[in-house]
């Protein structure tokens, strides 16, 4: 089971990153946490507290430095909260991913003016589950009834995948075709500047 929180302060980890690991090494997951990058900067004592708590007992690995291989992405399930961390995951290894509903980080106060919400506010509920924190104690349930439902879970993601990424499988060679063509005109500008004025046709 992957932890992979966004930036501190009020992350899932503050907020109910002990009580969540628990009860997944209750159930018996094995949890890996990678904090976010600022997580020592900003919320170096929250972090001391679960490493002191957790550090020694089976299962529980607190990873801090760089990621190594591939550990991202291969858990069955990846738990976070409104990081693009989720995204990154299902959309990737079609994989579900268990959301833990806390308070959204608002960058723009006005966003609720547009009429469109934010993906990540949409397309949780069809890559995964989302949880309230006040009922943490029931992500180990939920994660088993993810696992059940694989399949149908990864045909979702599959289909909200084609909807909103694009050239999926292609993109390098649609983005070479297109600096190409960009390469083109700016060639057949240059050389438009560089040619003699005409003069006008005698009438």
């Amino acid at each position: 089971m992957f932890i992979s929180p966004s930036w501190p302060p009020y992350s899932l980890l503050e907020l109910v990153g002990a009580d969540l690991i628990d009860g997944l090494l209750a159930a018996g997951h094995e949890v890996i946490v990678r904090p976010h990058r600022d997580a020592e900067r900003l919320a170096g004592e929250s972090l001391g507290e679960l490493r002191d708590r957790f550090q020694g007992r089976p299962n529980f690995t607190l990873a801090t430095g760089r990621p190594e291989g591939d550990e991202f992405f291969n858990g069955d399930v990846l738990i976070t909260d409104w990081s693009g961390s989720g995204l990154s995951f299902s959309y990737s290894r079609e994989r579900p991913v268990l959301f833990i509903d806390i308070p959204r980080k608002v960058l723009n106060p006005e966003y609720e003016r547009f009429a469109n919400l934010p993906l990540e506010v949409t397309i949780r509920d069809k890559i995964g589950a989302v949880l309230s924190p006040a009922r943490v104690a029931e992500a180990p349930g939920l994660i088993a009834s993810l696992h059940d439902r694989r399949e149908e879970i990864a045909l979702s993601i599959r289909t909200e995948r084609e909807r909103w990424v694009f050239n999926i499988g292609r993109s390098a060679q649609t983005g070479a075709a297109a600096i190409a063509r960009l390469a083109d005109k700016s060639a057949l500008a240059g050389a438009a500047r560089l040619l003699p004025n005409r003069a006008a046709p005698c009438g």
